[in-house]
């Protein structure tokens, strides 16, 4: 079993960091680290927090090979759509529920 256990600084600077995020996915990602830097389980953290365990030891690898900056960078990103705008609203009107 790994040591996830973070000192006094590092939970400090986590602590900080999530004050500040306004970010959903962010703070999700500080709490995954912060709770493990307390001690607890992978299993106990994802089942809290509703996440895979794998997502949660990720997380953690990502903070101590990075830092916070690494923790909350987000690699994900969308595009533009490539339908045109009739497509669009297309797809708006089947999808889009009305109101009654």
């Amino acid at each position: 079993m790994t040591d996830y256990r973070l000192d006094k600084r590092e939970l400090a600077e986590l602590r900080a960091a999530h004050r500040q995020v306004r970010d959903v996915r962010a703070a999700y990602r500080i709490n995954a680290v912060v709770l493990l830097g307390q001690g607890w389980s992978t299993a106990d953290v994802a089942g809290a927090l509703l996440m895979d365990p794998e997502t949660v030891r990720s997380y953690f690898k990502r903070y101590k090979c990075g830092g916070v900056e690494e923790l909350l960078r987000m690699s994900y990103v969308g595009s533009e759509a490539r339908l045109d705008p009739a497509q669009m609203a297309e797809l708006d009107a089947i999808f889009v529920p009305t109101c009654i």
